[in-house]
């Protein structure tokens, strides 16, 4: 049985952004920080049912925290304590999934995209001793790497880039295996530092394309194809965002992206989908801007660096959708909830 959770943390999680859609002002949500660490081990944190009780629990570097306290951490690899002024963390991000086959949470982390292989971590079970390590690839391109089941096949890949270009990183059927490299496309000239890269169905076939700042790679019928088509359109002419998210935000029954505009500086965006025959095109529309506009958008922050979750309080329902579509269509005024952790 495969069980893959990967849901936002409604926490206040090292270097993380959250973007949640808020319910109704007489009705919003009050949150309680819960500290987990006084100490710098990693960058990105990951939920799942480690230990399987029905809670989901915390994943955040060399530790998982088992929910609902979230008091108590249990280390999986070594944990060294690291100075943040030197940004060493070999954990970047981590991803949960059961990789293994055999009905536990196993746990993939990756480090620095220059620096560090990625590797995947075998849950033991009750056993208490270090977690068996994997090797899974030398290195994962971009900045935002996806773990999702682009092909549909019950075990999920890694999007990333490699020798120049896009496609993903997939276990193969031996699970001890090191991971292969899929490509989508003739090899180009894309940054190892790349900004701005997500997933969904662009053209409503009901396949998942492949989106990065630069456009977007249609699905084609054949998966497995090296032949995806690439639509040119650029999202942001900054920097480029992290995670791309792919929703319908308008309504209007296609769909569109959400991006930061600059991953280590200004600005979020929706963009919104319009069609002229069989071509697309999207039309930007800004949620946040630098501190010259925060009157306006009603907040304003740098380093969006890890947009990780859009989600809606209360689950996902038509209800929450409209909600959505209701704020972001006022221009003048917030549309998000932001949780970000300073300092």
């Amino acid at each position: 049985m495969k069980r893959s959770i990967n849901r936002p943390l409604l926490l206040a999680a090292i270097g993380f952004l959250f973007v949640c859609v808020l319910p109704p002002l007489e009705a919003q949500t009050e949150f309680r920080k819960i500290r987990l660490t006084e100490r710098y081990y990693c960058d990105g944190v990951a939920t799942g049912d480690i230990d399987g009780d029905g809670h989901a629990d915390v994943v955040a570097g060399p530790f998982w925290y088992a929910g609902p306290l979230f008091q108590k951490a249990h280390e999986f690899y070594p944990a060294e304590p690291l100075a943040p002024e030197d940004h060493p963390s070999n954990s970047m991000f981590s991803f949960v999934h059961d990789f293994s086959g055999d009905g536990r949470l196993d746990i993939l982390v990756l480090g620095r995209v220059h620096k560090h292989a990625a590797y995947w971590y075998e849950n033991p079970g009750n056993k208490k001793d270090l977690w068996r390590k994997h090797y899974a690839f030398e290195r994962v391109r971009g900045e935002s790497p996806m773990l999702v089941d682009i092909d549909k096949d019950d075990s999920p890949e890694l999007i990333t880039h490699w020798d120049g270009a896009w496609g993903w990183i997939e276990p193969q059927e031996d699970p001890a295996a090191p991971w292969k490299f899929h490509a989508i496309e003739e090899s180009r000239d894309w940054p190892q530092f790349y900004h701005g890269q997500g997933v969904g169905d662009i053209n409503g076939d009901g396949r998942l394309d492949l989106v990065i700042n630069d456009g977007w790679y249609e699905h084609p019928e054949a998966t497995r194809s090296q032949h995806w088509i690439f639509h040119q359109h650029k999202f942001s002419h900054d920097r480029g965002g992290a995670q791309m998210y792919v929703m319908d935000v308008d309504n209007d029954g296609d769909s569109d992206v959400i991006s930061a505009l600059n991953g280590h500086g200004w600005g979020l965006a929706w963009f919104e989908q319009q069609q002229e025959g069989k071509k697309i095109s999207f039309v930007k529309h800004r949620m946040m801007g630098d501190r010259s506009e925060e009157q306006k958008f009603g907040v304003a922050f740098s380093q969006v660096s890890g947009v990780e979750g859009l989600c809606r309080i209360n689950g996902p329902n038509t209800r929450e959708a409209s909600l959505l579509t209701r704020l972001v269509c006022q221009d003048e005024r917030a549309v998000v909830k932001i949780m970000v952790r300073r300092g």
